[in-house]
């Protein structure tokens, strides 16, 4: 039987950027500290301020490409109705292929977190557990979702937030020698150094894009769109300029013995193990929020994919008491299961 129920316009702007911020992650400045640390040659701040000059550029086209054309989709839908259907095809395979790993990769990382604090459970009996969560919450309800979003992703800021202080509490304590300059470079660093530094962090801000597969469960979408995109890019900006700026000014000469870990000995270094195991639960759960958006938004991309015939419409059905793409949402749960 067809279905001709709708998605539900629940989302209003502060859902959707937190939506947004939840795919990307605030707390990915620390997980991959020790990577875009050595890449830039510790110039962290010089990095992310020209990432965030590019970012911003795509930022704004996504904002006009969502006032243009208000429905879900994402680039899938936009590169389609203002390009070449073709064209649309091949992209919309290329972003479903991204926000499909984002999502077994959220789910995986969450399995190994979790059995590095708990070595007695297997990491696939967690796996299976945070797979059937984030499967529940998703087929419940857009709304419900984005407000446990909401909750995980303020519990990063204040985490970012809290660090911060703590930086600040003891340059005021110990006094602070180095050079105030932010963007000074150091000895020995060249800027091809930090444009490379700057083309890895550039992955920091991904998922501000993902809240356009979104636009049909969003209040006036192109109003709503627009002013999420720039928020969540802005918001993200303004976390990674002070965090760099400060552990650059505070901690220059700071070392790590595994690039891999980097952030956790920051951490350590920063407040000890009190402080690192803080870290390591507020990592958990923004990789859990992380899960949840992706699947939302690799669910609503097939969606739109159905509808358009790309796929079998059975990918276009709606539940009609939850109003949601649940024949989706289990599809993609049993995948992330099969690749993690």
């Amino acid at each position: 039987m067809e279905n001709t129920t709708t998605l539900k316009r629940d989302l209003s702007l502060s859902h959707v950027v937190t939506m947004g911020l939840a795919w990307m992650s605030p707390m990915i400045f620390f997980t991959s500290f020790g990577v875009l640390h050595e890449s830039s040659g510790g110039m962290l701040l010089a990095a992310y301020a020209l990432a965030f000059i590019a970012i911003l550029f795509t930022a704004a086209s996504y904002g006009q490409m969502a006032r243009a054309f208000p429905v879900s989709g994402s680039a899938y839908t936009y590169v389609s109705k203002a390009m070449n259907p073709f064209l649309g095809f091949l992209v919309g395979w290329a972003i479903l292929l991204d926000y499909l790993f984002s999502c077994i990769v959220s789910v995986l990382m969450f399995g190994v977190n979790l059995n590095a604090q708990f070595p007695t459970i297997p990491s696939s009996v967690w796996i299976l557990f945070i797979t059937l969560i984030v499967m529940v919450i998703n087929v419940i309800g857009i709304k419900p979702l984005a407000n446990i979003s909401k909750l995980f992703v303020l519990m990063q800021i204040i985490f970012i937030a809290g660090f911060c202080a703590l930086l600040v509490y003891k340059a005021l304590e110990g006094g602070v020698t180095t050079d105030l300059n932010p963007l000074a470079a150091h000895e020995g660093v060249s800027f091809s150094a930090i444009l490379a530094g700057a083309s890895l962090v550039c992955f920091s801000f991904l998922g501000f894009d993902s809240i356009t597969t979104m636009a049909e469960e969003t209040k006036e979408p192109k109003k709503t769109i627009p002013r999420a995109i720039l928020l969540i890019v802005l918001s993200a900006g303004v976390m990674y300029f002070l965090t760099a700026y400060l552990i650059q000014l505070i901690v220059p000469g700071f070392s790590y013995n595994n690039v891999d870990s980097a952030g956790y000995e920051l951490m350590q270094s920063i407040g000890g193990n009190v402080l690192a195991g803080i870290f390591t639960f507020v990592i958990i759960f923004s990789i859990l929020s992380q899960g949840l958006s992706s699947m939302t938004t690799v669910t609503r991309l097939l969606f739109v994919m159905g509808r358009t015939s790309l796929l079998p419409k059975k990918f276009a059905s709606l539940h009609p008491k939850y109003r949601t793409p649940v024949f989706n949402i289990v599809l993609m749960s049993i995948v992330s299961l099969s690749r993690s």
